[in-house]
């Protein structure tokens, strides 16, 4: 601003050189080398102030470019890193296997090797494993009843998940909290029928009663059902519906 006002004053003295200041004016003639000095005192300022213009521009531009420069590595900075598997060969990962959502019997405890889980159509493709008798139970009301199921015995469904050596109890637990415990010995024997001398009955998981599917509420149509210890036994009171898990401890 101060060389701008300093050539502006030089500026002024000189025009009064031209024009007449000083008693020169009134003769109308302009003193070449004067103006020739004017001219390029003139030049020299616009230029000067074009460059000074170009430089601002200049600066600005530098400015704006490095505000972008700045704003792009803040971006690179917060950008989140690719996490997970592998993903140079992401076309030959194979899709998870889809989870089948039919609710089965949980076997599991300390008692076996994994735990698992035994649906209705599982026991149903069982093969040779399903067995059919008729059973005849005996409530404390006093009540009887004969009838006919079918199932897979207790003792193989276990042996499923792996029975540990050191294996010693067994609950059979139903829906609704009701759960009957046996002995490891109890589960593999065959039990009686007092209606029947000589019939021997394994523990079965059972899926159908006299020919018809169990019915369930709580889509577990599973039931324990055994035959009794000794002559005269409660057996019904053993019974659990639907089961929906076997513990092994």
């Amino acid at each position: 601003m101060k060389k701008v006002i300093y050539h502006l004053g030089l500026i002024l003295a000189m025009l009064c050189l031209v024009t007449g200041c000083g008693g020169a004016a009134n003769t109308g003639v302009v003193d070449a080398p004067a103006h020739d000095v004017a001219r390029s005192q003139m030049e020299a300022m616009n230029e000067e102030n074009n460059n000074n213009n170009n430089n601002e521009v200049a600066s600005a531009a530098a400015g704006s470019n490095m505000e972008n420069v700045e704003q792009v590595d803040i971006y690179r900075e917060t950008a989140p890193a690719i996490t997970g598997n592998d993903q140079s060969d992401s076309s030959q990962a194979a899709a998870p296997a889809p989870q089948s959502t039919e609710k089965g019997i949980l076997i599991k405890g300390s008692g076996v090797a994994k735990e698992i889980k035994v649906t209705l159509s599982q026991l149903q493709g069982m093969g040779e494993q399903i067995e059919e008798h008729t059973y005849f139970s005996r409530g404390k009301e006093p009540k009887t009843a004969y009838n006919t199921y079918r199932g897979v015995r207790l003792a193989n469904l276990i042996n499923l998940a792996g029975l540990q050596p050191d294996a010693q109890k067994v609950l059979v637990v139903g829906v609704d909290g009701y759960t009957a415990s046996f002995s490891l010995s109890e589960v593999e024997a065959m039990l009686m029928d007092e209606t029947a001398p000589g019939k021997s009955l394994p523990m079965l998981i059972a899926f159908a009663e006299d020919g018809k599917l169990l019915d369930s509420a709580g889509d577990y149509p599973f039931l324990l059902v055994m035959g009794q210890k000794w002559e005269g036994d409660y057996n019904r009171q053993y019974w659990v519906r639907e089961v929906c898990s076997i513990v092994v401890q």
